[in-house]
């Protein structure tokens, strides 16, 4: 695709809201909650737009909800989709502040027949928010690689750029 941004540049937004997060601590919810927010956004617009482009095996082949089953271990997406679907269409609130900071509510809490309560409950349900995000910052830092560089000169220039600007990003 032409004129499009590069999924690099989105987890470059992603990253930056996690680190927002990560430096307001578990001082102040609002406070916290603003780059929780963001990063969660980010999050859901990387993965409709990687479930759109990544195709590994041709276009015929693509994945697409599954691509992260491709690139990681980590399932922490799949908990995420559904906590992103009963925020955005059932005005659910997925997360609770606690004396420990943000976390996902259980599943309990969270009432809906959409596919995926399951996968929530495994993932998410009851944890910290923030271990969270950061280990999804590894797959979507990992697909971005995978789709940016696709092999080409200017691709590889992009995402050798992009990486040394995420360096200081390790968690």
């Amino acid at each position: 695709m032409e004129n499009v941004v590069d999924v690099g540049v989105l987890v470059l937004g992603y990253h930056g809201a996690v680190l927002r997060l990560e430096a307001v601590g578990i001082g102040d919810a609002d406070e916290a909650f603003v780059p929780l927010f963001e990063a969660l956004n980010w999050a859901a617009a990387i993965d409709w737009r990687v479930s759109e482009d990544f195709a590994p095996d041709g276009l015929d082949l693509m994945p697409r909800k599954a691509w992260e089953r491709r690139v990681s271990t980590d399932s922490t997406i799949f908990g995420l989709r559904f906590a992103r679907n009963v925020v955005h269409h059932d005005w659910t609130q997925a997360v609770e502040w606690t004396a420990d900071g943000w976390r996902w509510r259980p599943g309990a809490d969270l009432a809906s027949e959409r596919k995926g309560l399951n996968n929530y409950q495994r993932e998410l349900a009851g944890k910290l928010v923030l271990p969270t995000l950061q280990s999804l910052d590894r797959t979507l830092s990992l697909v971005a690689f995978l789709l940016d560089s696709s092999g080409s000169i200017a691709g590889a220039a992009r995402a050798n750029r992009r990486k040394s600007l995420l360096a200081p990003l390790r968690y």
